[in-house]
């Protein structure tokens, strides 16, 4: 009886221990402290192998670090009486298509009866594979445009369905969308409808997949998947999920894109050859299907996480000249951060002379925007979101996204 009294206190202990440091680790999270994370993860499992918290934060782990084949490891090891076992399903679901096997992350899903549009879009393309049709590195001329200048939202000149069309880079989007005008135009069919978020406003869209896709003088792709929004108007816009097939630099200063296969090694090498070897790196976090992540510095706040959204178009007038924000956050965050909340009634822009640094490259006198209705900070995943950063700071480096690194190289000698 003893010995058994002995063996409960023990395991009552090793559970306490547990509990109390995977809320530690939760908060951590938050913060964007993988690192430590994965080290307090790691020693719950050397005393609880069963601990369920602490294999689905791994599995978490593993997605966002890219390592997809992990991730799924992870879920294996997951018991369907898990508390949040519903959740893990729907990251699962997410990873088979990071690794486009359609066919596998429909069969996932179907432990959550899941119906969404998402779903549904994704049951018609395991008979439609997306396609990357791309056998070497492609330089990309910027789009050319008297709508929108590419310096202050580049993308490329191609083709949508066969017919040419302009299309702009934003990696706040997932593969492509398209306005709900530009859908009927290029038959494009208004296939399941939902309802989503175009920037902070609730919309209604529809997902669907076009025939095809092209880049002038570049990549072409198969059966994409397209995301229309009945608020978008005539525009077409490339995403993060495309990108994601490319080692890719996004060349600001000399207007181009350099696209280059991911899944051909023997091309990677001579990508990186195109680039100045003085870089300055940093690694990034991938959620969801398009959330880029990096550590960086604002306001002498450092650590902050910050979600690289190139296609935030936020400009206003200063001194008789356009002026287009780097950077925006929220309510919640600018208060804390020592704004004025007096014109927070309303969308606003902040000129500061706070700087901005990303893998040691700092940029001053941020211009801040404040959308009105972003009064809470964002959460990705469980992950805090302390701000975004636009085209308008990127637009000095030559950028390039490694998606087998999982790393950002800024190339600031070509920026001068």
């Amino acid at each position: 009886m003893r010995l058994l009294a002995i063996i409960i206190l023990i395991m009552t202990t090793l559970q306490a221990f547990g509990q109390d440091n995977i809320e530690k680790a939760l908060k951590l999270w938050e913060k964007g402290d993988f690192l430590q994370v994965n080290s307090i993860t790691e020693k719950i499992l050397q005393n609880d192998p069963d601990n369920e918290e602490a294999r689905y934060l791994h599995m978490k782990l593993s997605f966002i670090q890219g390592k997809y084949d992990q991730s799924l490891e992870w879920f294996a090891l997951l018991n369907e009486s898990y508390t949040n076992y519903r959740e893990a399903v729907d990251l699962a679901f997410e990873t088979y298509l990071h690794l486009r096997d359609y066919k596998q992350a429909c069969l996932v899903a179907d432990k959550n009866n899941n119906s969404s549009s998402r779903y549904s879009l994704f049951q018609e393309l395991k008979n439609r594979p997306f396609t990357v049709v791309a056998d070497k590195t492609f330089i990309v001329p910027f789009l050319n445009d008297d709508q929108i200048p590419s310096l202050y939202w580049p993308g490329v000149n191609g083709t949508l369905n066969g017919i040419p069309v302009p299309i702009r880079f934003d990696t706040g989007a997932d593969f492509l969308i398209i306005g709900k005008s530009i859908a009927e135009k290029y038959g494009v069919p208004l296939k399941y409808e939902d309802k989503g978020m175009h920037g902070t406003t609730k919309v209604t869209m529809w997902r669907a997949i076009a025939d095809s896709l092209t880049f002038e003088n570049g990549p072409a792709f198969l059966n994409v998947p397209v995301t229309i929004m009945e608020s978008l108007g005539d525009y077409v816009i490339f995403g993060t999920s495309i990108l994601e097939q490319f080692l890719t630099t996004v060349d600001y200063p000399n207007d181009r894109f350099i696209f280059t296969p991911g899944n051909k090694p023997e091309l990677l090498a001579g990508h990186y050859l195109m680039l100045s070897s003085v870089q300055k790196t940093i690694p990034f976090f991938l959620w969801g299907d398009h959330y880029m992540i990096a550590k960086g510095s604002f306001a002498g706040r450092d650590s902050l996480n910050l979600f690289f959204d190139s296609g935030l178009i936020a400009m206003t007038e200063i001194n008789g000249s356009l002026a287009q924000a780097p950077f925006t956050a929220s309510r919640e965050s600018l208060l804390e951060w020592g704004f004025d909340g007096s014109a927070m009634n309303q969308n606003a822009f902040y000129p500061t002379e706070y700087s901005i640094e990303i893998a040691g490259l700092s940029q001053p006198n941020t211009l801040v925007y404040y959308d009105n209705n972003l009064k809470k900070d964002r959460f990705f995943g469980g992950i805090r979101i302390d701000g975004l950063i636009s085209h308008a700071w990127l637009k000095n480096y030559s950028w390039t996204i490694d998606f087998n690194k999982m790393e950002y190289s800024f190339d600031f000698l070509m920026s001068h």
